[in-house]
Parts: C-alpha cells; structure tokens; sequence
C-alpha cells in the first residue's frame, strides 16, 4: 500500500524520502522467528531460555502488531 506523505504526517506509516514524488510505502509486518527469539535472549541473559520466554516474546510481538497496522 502506499500513502502520501500528508497521511504520513498524521502516523499513517513511516516516509521514506528515497520515494519520488513525496509518496509513501508501508511494510509489511515481518515477526521474529523462534530462533531469533533464543538468540536475543541467549545475548541478553546468557542461557538458553524456554518455551514460555518464546511464548512471551511472540504475545508481545502480537501486541505492537495490533499497535502498529
């Protein structure tokens, strides 16, 4: 889909000024996969995780889907 820049102005979607002619795409919401879940958990707390650390990040994931489309 793609909007104009005053739609943008108003939080419709993000502008990317590398569009001519002042329009504006808006991305698909792409969600993290489970792997990349444990990894960003792996970095920040240093083992591994579970499935209810998954199950949370995929509830939160949710969340700023709703927010965000």
């Amino acid at each position: 889909m793609i909007l104009n820049k005053d739609c943008y102005e108003r939080g419709c979607a993000a502008y990317d000024d590398r569009v001519d002619e002042g329009v504006v795409v808006k991305k698909e919401w792409v969600g993290l996969t489970d792997e990349e879940i444990l990894e960003e958990y792996r970095q920040s707390y240093g083992d591994d995780g579970n499935l209810t650390d998954i199950y949370f990040a995929h509830a939160i994931e949710a969340k700023l889907k709703e927010k965000n489309t």
